[in-house]
């Protein structure tokens, strides 16, 4: 069937236990959970904690993705779009025409690069948060406050 959350107890999990497991960050990598984890390195220099995590890891992989993404859709530009490359101008253009320009005016344009960036790269952590056994990196409030 499902799953029971109780209010508590032992050996029973709560919601919000189900809920906090996918926001916080963690220095092991669960391959299977509850059978294989790999930790990751602990790095502090001068007080302040330098530690690969799991959601600094999902970030690389999301700027990874992109970079990827991006050189192959847009590898040969030409006139006249194709394939994946009409998509993505498809969207870039209904954020410039219908969300940026309305919301900052003609002088939002010269921010778009930026905010197409931004876009893209939130698109794509939260797309792998819904890999299993994965975290959403932009449920982190460190990277939430770092984006803004």
């Amino acid at each position: 069937m499902g799953v029971a959350y109780a209010a508590g107890g032992e050996g029973e999990h709560s919601i919000g236990d189900a809920i906090l497991h996918h926001v916080q960050d963690t220095n092991v990598i669960e391959i299977w959970p509850g059978h294989l984890y790999i930790p990751l390195p602990q790095i502090h220099l001068f007080g302040i904690d330098f530690s690969i995590t799991k959601h600094l890891i999902l970030m690389w992989v999301a700027c990874l993705v992109l970079v990827l993404v991006f050189r192959r859709v847009f590898k040969n530009p030409s006139a006249v779009p194709s394939g994946m490359a009409n998509v993505f101008e498809a969207i870039v253009v209904f954020l410039r025409d219908e969300v940026i320009v309305p919301a900052m005016g003609e002088d939002g344009k010269r921010y778009l690069p930026y905010l197409l960036t931004v876009f893209f790269f939130i698109l794509t952590c939260n797309l792998l948060g819904l890999i299993p056994w994965s975290a959403t990196a932009t449920g982190n409030i460190s990277v939430t406050a770092g984006l803004a």
